[in-house]
């Protein structure tokens, strides 16, 4: 083989492509990696959020309900009328709250198993705060029977989202995935196992 002027520098230009192509790549499947995992992770924070909401509004609705119930029974007192409107604004504060982690959580979750679950807490959210209004407003008998069902149905649809979702990210803590196949390496393998 003879020597050339020019191979040299074919040589470094060709070598230099090569470790620009794989640093490229690489940064990439990371860049990648990391966006996911911070995607996961808003995806945790808002059903934990939600969760946490969910479960106050369940206890400020019974509150709420048992408020306006005593309203009704004569005689009314100043104290009953003064913890009502105490339960009344706290219902207001987490309906907000609730309302606005639902809307998170559907704007954030890409699984639709948990989706959906998040559809039916959204449709018992609505029917228990449509229940709460007729009461509060005064338009039927206050039902106790027919609050208790529908505050029971969106607990249940509460426990079903945190099913839903312990289902679909329990396995983002179990098996945890290798980078690439190149990043494999003794103490990546030794973290593994």
């Amino acid at each position: 083989m003879y020597w050339t002027p020019g191979w040299g520098s074919l040589m470094t230009v060709g070598a230099t492509l090569t470790v620009a192509w794989i640093t490229t790549r690489v940064g990439n499947r990371r860049l990648t990696i990391e966006r996911t995992d911070r995607h996961r992770l808003e995806q945790r924070e808002s059903i934990a959020a939600l969760l946490d909401a969910g479960l106050d509004f369940t206890t400020t609705l019974v509150s709420a309900a048992n408020g306006q119930i005593a309203l009704r029974r004569p005689p009314s007192s100043d104290e009953a009328r003064e913890n009502a409107t105490k339960t009344e604004i706290a219902y207001l504060e987490e309906k907000g709250s609730i309302r606005r982690a639902i809307v998170r959580c559907m704007l954030i979750i890409t699984d639709d198993t948990v989706r959906q679950e998040l559809l039916r807490l959204s449709r018992a959210f609505n029917e228990v705060n449509s229940q709460y209004r007729k009461h509060s407003k005064g338009e039927e008998k206050v039902d106790s029977e027919r609050t208790k069902e529908l505050v029971t149905a969106y607990d249940r649809k509460i426990a079903d989202v945190q099913k839903a979702a312990m289902k679909r990210f329990k396995a983002d803590f179990e098996e945890p995935k290798l980078l690439t196949r190149v990043g494999r390496s003794l103490s990546t393998h030794m973290m593994l196992n």
